[in-house]
């Protein structure tokens, strides 16, 4: 069994990484679309319907890494973006999404953080190389 380290990963936009980010994950669903009939002998049944993902990255907050500032521009822009989730250099998921928010955090006694939230319009790619 294949075991990863999370110091291997990391989060891209188009083919650069996004500086300052520690931390990402990916949740994925399909809609469950209830087929029971009659004939499903008081059991209920369900076939996929449609397929969605989504997910967050968060890290410190600095607006001078040019992926940062795509990140932003696109959420305001409300245009997609290419992200790219590495899990270790070779497997990654990849698709095109919307920023759904960005969350700034700033205290006096620690760093300025953020955490922006994405969703995939189309397709999630799961690639080895």
């Amino acid at each position: 069994m294949a075991t990863y380290v999370g110091y291997s990963g990391n989060v891209k936009i188009g083919t650069y990484a996004v500086g300052e980010v520690d931390h990402w994950t990916l949740d994925t669903a399909s809609d469950m679309l209830e087929i029971t009939d009659f004939e499903s002998s008081g059991n209920r049944e369900y076939t996929p319907g449609l397929f969605g993902w989504s997910g967050s990255l968060s890290g410190r907050w600095d607006m001078a890494d040019a992926r940062q500032l795509a990140i932003q521009s696109a959420h305001t822009g409300r245009t997609t973006i290419a992200i790219i989730l590495k899990t270790s250099s070779a497997l990654n998921y990849n698709g095109t999404c919307y920023i759904e928010s960005l969350s700034s955090d700033v205290a006096v006694d620690g760093m300025a953080e953020v955490t922006i939230n994405f969703r995939g319009s189309g397709g999630l790619n799961y690639s080895t190389s």
